[in-house]
């Protein structure tokens, strides 16, 4: 690789992760370009040098930059570890990314058609079949991993409503106890 190339990869990798905290903090909507250029230390014109769009960016962002993808990857990555395989871990891991207050795009879900239009849609739809065949892997049951994905998902959506307190902190409780025991 080219030291331009090995430059341009790293700018992009910039861009992808100061735009995946704002569009996970503020939304698609919430978030401006001049905003995640600005973070990044880098101008408009090198947004363009690697995006065509805001959506392209977000569409990016959901296929390179969630966290939960990260910890898919790092459960895949990590096939001795039976206790890594497991969906209880997984889930426990999304609630403690969760607790630090950093959504999954999947959170923002509810905005990716209202605002972000049909091309965030298709990416959002084909990264949430992804993670559903993979938290299904090795599962008697993969129906149960979806409700468990989506049990803490919402969760996750719930108790950043909520903010602190005993109705976060009982969803919390209630959801692990879910995840761990089914």
């Amino acid at each position: 690789m080219s030291r331009k190339s090995r430059h341009n990869a790293k700018v992009r990798t910039r861009i992808l992760d100061v735009a995946g905290r704002h569009f996970r903090q503020n939304g698609f909507r919430g978030t401006r370009i001049d905003d995640v250029m600005q973070a990044a230390g880098l101008t408009r014109g090198a947004f363009y040098a690697h995006f065509v769009s805001k959506q392209a960016l977000y569409v990016a962002c959901l296929r390179e930059s969630d966290p939960l993808l990260h910890l898919l990857k790092e459960r895949s990555a990590a096939t001795e570890d039976s206790q890594m395989l497991g969906a209880s871990y997984l889930f426990q891991k999304m609630l403690e990314i969760g607790e630090d207050g950093v959504p999954t795009l999947l959170e923002r879900g509810t905005e990716t058609d209202t605002h972000a239009g049909p091309e965030v849609t298709e990416a959002f739809t084909t990264s949430l079949t992804k993670i559903l065949e993979e938290t299904g892997k090795g599962a008697d049951t993969p129906e149960h991993m979806t409700a468990k994905l989506c049990a803490t998902l919402g969760a996750l959506t719930l108790t950043r409503a909520c903010r602190k307190g005993p109705v976060r902190d009982r969803i919390i409780r209630d959801v692990r106890r879910f995840v761990a025991s089914h």
